[in-house]
């Protein structure tokens, strides 16, 4: 279906287990950002998976109710988290939990 949009950038909302799955299916000029939803326990970043699954759900929300055709717009997300610019790159946009 993203090749019919002519678009090379995907956006990874998706368990690691199905990411797996896609990264197979891309080309040279793809470009997936894995959007990871973590926090810090003892100084080290974590990753709750059911923390993380609602999480992702939630930014899917975001992204249909904003109608975020923008990668860089989908950084405004602020639903129990906030984008890291530190811990992120063109990769990978770590969100760090407010609670």
């Amino acid at each position: 279906l993203y090749r019919e949009l002519n678009d090379n950038v995907i956006i990874n909302l998706a368990s690691e287990e199905y990411s797996r799955c896609v990264k197979d299916y891309l080309q040279e000029n793809d470009r997936m950002i894995n959007v990871v939803f973590g926090e810090f326990k003892n100084g080290k970043l974590i990753t709750k998976a059911t923390k993380a699954k609602m999480a992702r759900g939630d930014m899917i929300w975001y992204m249909a109710q904003n109608h975020i055709t923008d990668p860089e717009d989908i950084k405004k997300f602020n639903e129990h988290y906030y984008y890291d610019a530190e811990l992120s790159d063109d990769t990978h946009f770590v969100f760090i939990s407010q609670e």
